[in-house]
């Protein structure tokens, strides 16, 4: 496959994804006001956090077709658009498990936060790549540690309580955010190596919209949003 034809296949499932995504969070807006007070705060901070995802790789994909195009050359636009996108998104979903679970953030949650403040500082280094293509490999990886603290932090509280307190949908949602950065750092560490690696980013994104899937049927659409519906028609 050449390069030119493997952008453009990149750009069309991106795309793909981008509308699968988006129409997911719509449904998700159209819903919302019909939750429980107590669910439909989480719910808001989970929305949030696919509109973050989704503001993110729009960006890239916009990006990405013009450089493939030929009209744009400054790629690194696009990465510093997700790259953004991606830490504020565990950001909100820290808080939805928060909400979630009547938490209060101690040590570990504010570190977390702190490695998403230090990830937003790194972006203004000179070698991030936001007019050009690529980073230095020890640059990416440097710019990447502070994502990984967030993400494996994050995924862990949601996880354990998740266990913890037989909840289903957020033993999922932690589960497939662990799934999501498996993927993604091999991307990192290899991708000026070993080109092809980036077909793992379909894997990721099949991941994401796993993720963004069960949030909407789970939360969005259950059993308990129908109810709720019904009795407020009754007046109740």
């Amino acid at each position: 496959m050449s390069s030119a034809v493997g952008k453009w296949a990149e750009i069309a499932l991106n795309t793909g994804y981008l509308i699968v995504l988006w129409i997911m969070i719509a449904g998700m807006f159209r819903r919302i006001g019909n939750l429980r007070p107590k669910d439909a705060a989480v719910a808001n901070s989970l929305m949030i956090a696919f509109v973050l995802l989704a503001l993110g790789e729009t960006g890239y994909g916009a990006f990405a077709a013009m450089r493939a195009a030929g009209s744009f050359p400054w790629l690194g636009l696009g990465i510093l658009s997700t790259e953004m996108a991606v830490t504020f998104f565990y950001v909100v979903m820290l808080d939805a498990w928060r909400k979630r679970f009547d938490k209060s953030y101690e040590a570990f949650e504010y570190t977390l936060i702190v490695a998403a403040i230090a990830r937003l500082i790194m972006f203004i280094h000179p070698d991030n790549p936001w007019f050009g293509a690529i980073s230095p490999f020890q640059w990416s990886v440097l710019r990447s540690l502070p994502l990984l603290l967030q993400g494996v932090g994050t995924s862990y509280v949601i996880l354990r309580d998740g266990i913890k307190y037989k909840d289903g949908l957020f033993k999922l949602i932690g589960m497939m955010l662990l799934l999501s950065l498996a993927l993604y750092i091999p991307i990192v560490l290899l991708v000026q190596k070993l080109y092809w690696i980036q077909l793992l980013t379909i894997s990721k994104t099949v991941t994401y919209i796993a993720l963004v899937t069960v949030v909407y049927e789970k939360l969005f659409a259950a059993r308990e949003y129908l109810l709720y519906k019904t009795e407020m028609n009754k007046g109740i």
